[in-house]
């Protein structure tokens, strides 16, 4: 008889120590070229691992580096705006030793990877579902020089993806200071300036997170009424940052 196993759902953030980890993740996670990345797909295929992330920050400097690296088979790159795009990365696990041990435990423990992964600052936000002891191994096994916090472990798994979660870590910032602060009340009592002091950056970033993450939700609100943009296309479609 199958021994009955309770399902976990795990949210945690992972810093890998930077002298040990792969030269792929430092540019994705940890460069001047990305603000943050956001891995949403993935696929598994013989000896290669291909990734799709949206990459908010300069995404052709980001492409030329990655393909000057070892691990990177191959990678190519869309720009959507000055400061979006997104990459489509084919590496090889095993010439990483920190990424070949990472692909086999997860895959030897049956668990599931929530999307998106989010990588911003040498660090990555990743969501788990398996059992219970399944996701303990993983905790314990991760290669030496990760520090793990868990941010959270429950019997219930978040919904599927909403279009705040589609916003970027800054972007949900910016709107979450933005309404503590009256930015958005009649009349208005912040300014872009405020926001920005708040968030640590400069008024020129806050208002670019601010306009984004507005834009991104009215052509989600649109596309729901099935309307489109002027340009014909689906009011849904564009930047997801």
């Amino acid at each position: 008889m199958t021994r009955p196993s309770t399902m976990r759902y795990l949210r945690m953030t992972v810093e890998p120590d930077p002298s040990i980890a792969p030269e792929a993740f430092r540019i994705i996670a940890d460069s001047d070229s990305v603000r943050e990345a956001r891995l949403e797909e993935w696929n598994v295929g013989g000896d290669d691992v291909t990734l799709f992330y949206a990459i908010e920050g300069d995404v052709g400097g980001v492409r030329e580096s990655l393909a000057e690296t070892a691990e990177v088979e191959a990678v190519n790159a869309t720009a959507i705006g000055e400061a979006t795009g997104s990459l489509l990365v084919r590496l090889d696990p095993s010439k990483t030793r920190i990424g070949e041990r990472i692909f086999d435990l997860m895959g030897s423990q049956g668990l599931i990877v929530r999307k998106p992964v989010i990588y911003r600052e040498g660090t990555v936000h990743a969501g788990l579902v398996g059992e219970d002891d399944a996701i303990q191994v993983v905790i314990d096994h991760l290669p030496p020089g990760a520090d793990v916090d868990v941010k959270e472990i429950r019997g219930t798994v978040p919904r599927p993806d909403t279009v705040i979660e589609r916003l970027s870590e800054r972007q949900r910032e910016a709107l979450r200071i933005a309404l503590e602060i009256g930015y958005y009340d009649k009349p208005r009592r912040a300014t872009h300036e405020t926001v920005a002091e708040r968030m640590g950056c400069a008024p020129s970033t806050a208002t670019e997170h601010l306009q984004k993450a507005e834009a991104t939700l009215v052509r989600e609100t649109m596309g729901e009424f099935g309307l489109q943009s002027t340009d014909g296309r689906d009011a849904t479609e564009g930047e997801s940052e």
